[in-house]
């Protein structure tokens, strides 16, 4: 371990602070127990034979990490803007670079186990065609529509297709491993029973509706001034429909274009963030 952190010392330059945030360096720490001691014969050697540092190396193969997103110039949390849960990585075992699951759970801002950012190449060799988590060697991979969400060794050149997950412009994780259309889809949060009182659940892969459902504004209600919309989602809008049986429920039908077919309002806010919608028929 103390051999590791010389060698990160004497020859990763800048790049040695992101070592020593490692927990097997912690012992380390200015102020801890440890001590690497000095470097001063290294030092030598590496004028003596002018040895390029890190930085130098990096630069010389930037196609291959810039390309495979191994050096992101950012990370993110992925948020689910229903639940208010974030995905996370569970680990199979304390320590694991690879394997484990995703779960929606409690958003932590400081947990290094919900951020994410692109990674692996795209078929003309540029980042990025699927999504990493940082720090560790697991990417985002689903393989069959309905099927939960896994965590794959990142195949950094692109040749999963189960790992072909981009986060679109509208903020949707979307599957792309095909052309047909069993191989398209969005990962969504699993749905679990309005009892369950579990705090970590998983996400699977859905298509058709789940994927597309976004919200467009109308112009203010004329009568009260208050904001309106509508519920669309591949062409169809969201509209309520008498049952004689069930009663009234809610469907995606045809949009129509005059009336309040279709157009909701917010009736109430709840303290938790949610709200209640009601149609304007």
């Amino acid at each position: 371990r103390r051999n590791r952190l010389r060698a990160s010392q004497a020859w990763l330059g800048q790049w040695v602070e992101k070592v020593r945030t490692f927990p097997e360096f912690e012992d380390f720490a200015e102020g801890g127990p440890l001590s690497i001691g000095s470097l001063a014969n290294v030092e030598q050697y590496r004028q003596k034979l002018q040895c390029k540092d890190f930085h130098w190396y990096l630069c010389r193969f930037r196609n291959l990490y810039e390309g495979t997103g191994q050096l992101p110039g950012s990370v993110f949390n992925l948020r689910d803007s229903r639940s208010k849960l974030c995905l996370r990585h569970e680990q199979a075992r304390s320590g694991d670079s690879e394997g484990g699951r995703f779960v929606m759970s409690p958003c932590n801002r400081e947990s290094e186990l919900q951020r994410f950012h692109g990674a692996n190449a795209n078929p003309v060799g540029h980042c990025c065609s699927g999504i990493k988590l940082w720090d560790f060697g697991v990417c985002l991979a689903a393989y069959q529509l309905g099927v939960g969400l896994s965590a794959d060794r990142c195949e950094i050149f692109g040749d999963a297709p189960a790992q072909r997950i981009q986060l679109s412009g509208d903020g949707l994780l979307e599957w792309h491993a095909g052309e047909s259309q069993e191989e398209q889809g969005c990962i969504v949060p699993a749905e679990v029973p309005p009892s369950s009182k579990l705090r970590a659940f998983g996400a699977v892969l859905k298509q058709d509706k789940a994927c597309s459902a976004k919200v467009e504004r109308k112009q203010a209600d004329g009568v009260t001034g208050e904001s309106v919309f509508r519920v669309v989602a591949k062409g169809l809008c969201l509209s309520a429909t008498m049952q004689a049986e069930a009663g009234d429920q809610l469907k995606f039908r045809t949009c129509a274009e005059n009336g309040e077919d279709g157009i909701f309002r917010i009736s109430r806010q709840f303290p938790n963030g949610y709200f209640q919608v009601q149609t304007l028929g």
